[in-house]
């Protein structure tokens, strides 16, 4: 039963990382049309899914214990990669499993990069505007407190620290 959880559990998995990806896709077209109220919209998506994965981890964490209990293992759930798990399982379980296993690398991986364009296009964007205002709003001229007429030295300019009268 513990095996049959640990498959379903890693196809669910599969399927919000493709979630993700796809919302991150969406995001990339949204950050380049400067739609603020779709970006809004999207992380809102996107942290359902990530709620959604933070429950699946622990129902994943769980079949993995399982198993561990079930084959009297000393190995560590949170620990255990599916490497690891694979000689617990019976041989029919070990190439489904490695498909389950590159299914979410890959999803993974693909999410990881759409993560960084977006990054990449954001901070591009943040640079623009900083650049554009700079251009609209130059920094201001230094202050001058003293009276225009006044024709002494400023402070610090021709005194010592030192008082040569001494």
């Amino acid at each position: 039963m513990a095996v049959k959880a640990l498959f379903e559990t890693l196809a669910e998995l599969t399927r919000q990382h493709q979630t993700l990806a796809s919302l991150a896709k969406e995001k990339t077209e949204t950050i380049k049309q400067n739609d603020v109220e779709g970006l809004r919209l999207i992380t809102k998506q996107e942290n359902e899914a990530l709620k959604t994965i933070r429950r699946l981890e622990g129902s994943r964490l769980q079949a993995v214990a399982d198993i561990i209990q079930a084959e009297e293992s000393d190995l560590v759930p949170a620990e255990t990669s599916i490497s690891d798990l694979k000689p617990l399982l019976p041989e029919a379980y070990h190439e489904p499993l490695e498909r389950l296993q590159v299914k979410l690398g890959d999803e993974l991986r693909t999410l990881q990069r759409q993560n960084e364009l977006n990054q990449r296009l954001i901070r591009d964007s943040l640079q623009f505007v900083h650049m554009s205002l700079d251009l609209i709003q130059p920094e201001p001229e230094e202050v001058n407190y003293s009276r225009p007429d006044d024709k002494t030295k400023p402070d610090g300019e021709g005194y010592s620290m030192f008082d040569s009268r001494a």
